[in-house]
């Protein structure tokens, strides 16, 4: 009885251990097929406008706002759970640098990470809120680039 149940479960690992890097193989090959769509399609976007870049300004757009709707009142945790946005706009702005996005772009995105600090340094509520209209518009703007 031992025997029949360590042979069953030494069959079972090995047929796992054995179909594994064949599932393996197909989602790297997957993964590279979905690498490669990407790619082809930012190529030929004549707006000069990468998905990247648009993904980078509506996800901080969202975080932006997310993070303004709950209780803001300039407290320690709440700068620090601030950073995280800070943190997803200079990024975005690298990326829109790197890709040569339209300097209309670029200029919207430093001037609203500039009035974030300001905001910050100042504790001024108000600021924030122009600074989020500033991305929100950026967004509408150019979301439809994206689909």
């Amino acid at each position: 009885m031992k025997k029949t149940l360590m042979l069953g479960l030494t069959m079972t690992f090995i047929a796992t251990g054995c179909s594994a890097p064949s599932n393996d193989m197909e989602i790297k090959e997957e993964i590279s097929q979905e690498n490669e769509d990407v790619e082809a399609s930012s190529a030929g976007n004549d707006k000069n406008i990468h998905r990247a870049v648009l993904d980078g300004i509506h996800n901080t757009a969202m975080i932006y706002h997310a993070t303004l709707q709950e209780t803001f009142d300039f407290t320690d945790e709440d700068l620090v759970e601030f950073e995280n946005v800070l943190d997803h706009h200079e990024s975005t702005i690298r990326l829109a640098k790197e890709f040569d996005v339209s300097s209309e772009i670029q200029h919207s995105l430093e001037e609203s990470l500039e009035l974030t600090r300001q905001a910050i340094e100042q504790k001024d509520i108000s600021l924030l809120e122009e600074a989020n209209e500033y991305l929100q518009k950026l967004d509408e703007q150019h979301w439809y680039e994206k689909k």
